[in-house]
């Protein structure tokens, strides 16, 4: 939500996940919202006829959904030059314990890359109560042009306790984009929002990682025992 309210419009979005849809909602009039699903019961119950959730059909974008692995479909669209780059990817599928370690290699972020214009972001939805995925996405960009900002939002309930939680790590080439959302941040914590915080992430001499399509291991990741 922050990383598009500071995005002028129109706005080409690229989800990898559809889940309910809501990201849909976030959506203004003439932006383009193409949600990559590889569950066709997923986008029976909340695509644009679904039969429980209504975001994409609610949306004020012109939304679409494309069965199948979200890489592989990608990867088609590049070879056949039939694609608009995204000013937005986002990828909202390593919540669960069971992430999808090909979708956040080098080689995925290459697709990414290509698929993204040169003033784009390519968000990373990392919340997970299991696995740590700063290190692979600075891995992902190490020695590059890309620059991350790491967003945590905590919603703070029954005497200081996190009842919910949404991290993001937003990469971008354009560093005075990442700076206005910052900017953005602080302003709504100025005027009394205190629960999200954002900054570019210190590994504190922890090394990164990188995943490759040869090489992943979620053992490397595993959050340390509190």
């Amino acid at each position: 939500g922050r990383l598009l309210a500071t995005l002028p419009g129109p706005r080409r979005v690229g989800v990898v996940g559809l889940g309910v849809g809501t990201l849909a909602t976030y959506a203004r009039p003439n932006d383009v919202f193409r949600f990559y699903e590889i569950n066709p019961a997923v986008e029976s119950l909340s695509g644009k006829e679904g039969q429980y959730f209504t975001f994409l059909a609610e949306s004020e974008a012109n939304c679409d959904v494309v069965l199948g692995d979200a890489r592989v479909q990608m990867e088609r669209e590049l070879e056949q030059q039939n694609f608009e780059p995204f000013d937005i990817i986002a990828l909202d599928a390593f919540s669960s314990d069971a992430i999808p370690a090909h979708l956040i290699t080098r080689e995925a972020f290459d697709v990414y890359s290509r698929y993204t214009k040169p003033t784009g972001v390519i968000a990373f939805h990392i919340s997970n109560r299991y696995i740590d995925l700063v290190p692979v996405v600075m891995g992902l960009i190490e020695n590059s042009a890309w620059r991350p900002l790491l967003i945590e939002r905590f919603d703070m309930t029954n005497g200081g306790m996190h009842t919910a939680s949404s991290d993001w790590i937003l990469v971008a080439k354009e560093t005075a984009f990442l700076d206005d959302i910052q900017a953005y941040i602080q302003q709504r914590r100025e005027l009394g929002d205190r629960s999200a915080v954002s900054y570019v992430p210190d590994m504190r001499g922890q090394p990164t990682i990188l995943w490759t399509d040869r090489f992943s291991n979620l053992f490397q990741v595993l959050h340390s025992p509190e």
